[in-house]
């Protein structure tokens, strides 16, 4: 058993390629000490629930959802289980932002075998964007970029011997399109984009800004600020979801466009393929873009305003 060797949440596996920079450990939004009560001790009551519940091993929280460690088959147990711990730790699941009643139950400890096939396994795995001890409740933990992604990660830890429950997968909810006012000044924003591109081939998007204003127009960006979305027209099925505002490199940038210049403002290729990597059904597919939240330079405000860009349609056709 590995019951405790880790606290908190270690990085199991290695990968060719380093992960994003935003990757991190599943949300926990920081639970704000004063609203925890004075008698209130993490430890004390994870002790007591133990002693109580032999059969309990721990719980997580992530994106809102309980996962919680029973270590029996028993419906009276669980709920007893659940209860307990629900009302013990009533004001830490409150500052997990824990939404009541979305609850998943976990049964008991693998062994080292499957967390070494496992670990070795997710290497293969299509959009992770890391990998986790979720030393609480005993589980390896996958989390993947996008949801239709988990089909087949699922089929790579079979194909290893990795039972389901010997691990965890989890593909947190997007962030909403990032939207905002709109940059002030006189300008002109424009998606290029080649009006078809073939099943599985690069599609490259460019922003270009041109400024029709008879002022210099002025402001500063981040590393990281050109959303896209696409989607099929005919279904509306997203095949590329906005990020959202990720965590990005603390990296600024400045814009100065005389009246009349133009600029390449961001660029990006996209491989016209769904998230789970098969072939995308021939049609017409359209490209949302918003660049943003943009600013003053050195404003002490924080950016909150947006260039916002007219969709684009193209058509994917059969290789």
């Amino acid at each position: 058993m590995l019951k405790r060797l880790v606290p908190g949440l270690l990085l199991l596996a290695t990968f060719s390629q380093p992960l994003p920079v935003h990757a991190q450990a599943p949300s926990r939004p920081a639970t704000n000490p004063s609203r925890l009560p004075d008698t209130y001790r993490f430890a004390d009551v994870e002790e007591r629930l133990h002693e109580q519940y032999p059969e309990y091993v721990g719980f997580e929280v992530y994106d809102g959802t309980l996962f919680l460690n029973v270590d029996s088959l028993d419906a009276s147990v669980r709920l007893r289980v659940l209860r307990d711990v629900v009302q013990a730790h009533a004001s830490f699941l409150e500052g997990l932002r824990t939404v009541p009643g979305r609850v998943r139950f976990l049964h008991g400890v693998p062994d080292v075998d499957a967390w070494i096939a496992a670990g070795t396994a997710v290497r293969g795995i299509r959009g992770v964007t890391g990998v986790y001890h979720g030393s609480r409740i005993e589980r390896l933990v996958i989390e993947l970029q996008y949801p239709n992604q988990r089909h087949d990660a699922e089929r790579r830890l079979r194909a290893a011997g990795v039972f389901p429950n010997a691990v965890l997968i989890i593909t947190p909810a997007p962030p909403p399109f990032p939207t905002g006012p709109a940059l002030d000044g006189g300008y002109q924003a424009t998606l290029q984009v080649s009006s078809q591109v073939r099943q599985g081939e690069q599609l490259p998007i460019t922003l270009y800004l041109r400024n029709l204003g008879d002022k210099l127009l002025t402001f500063a960006h981040g590393a990281c600020d050109f959303h896209l979305e696409i989607r099929r027209v005919e279904t509306e099925a997203v095949v590329l979801p906005g990020e959202g505002q990720v965590a990005c490199l603390d990296v600024g940038y400045r814009v100065a466009l005389l009246p009349g210049q133009a600029v390449t403002l961001a660029a990006r290729t996209w491989r016209a393929q769904g998230t789970d990597g098969r072939a995308l059904t021939p049609g017409e597919y359209e490209v949302r873009a918003v660049f943003g939240p943009v600013g003053l330079p050195n404003a002490s405000q924080r950016p909150t305003q947006y260039i916002h860009v007219a969709p684009v349609r193209f058509m994917v056709i059969a290789r």
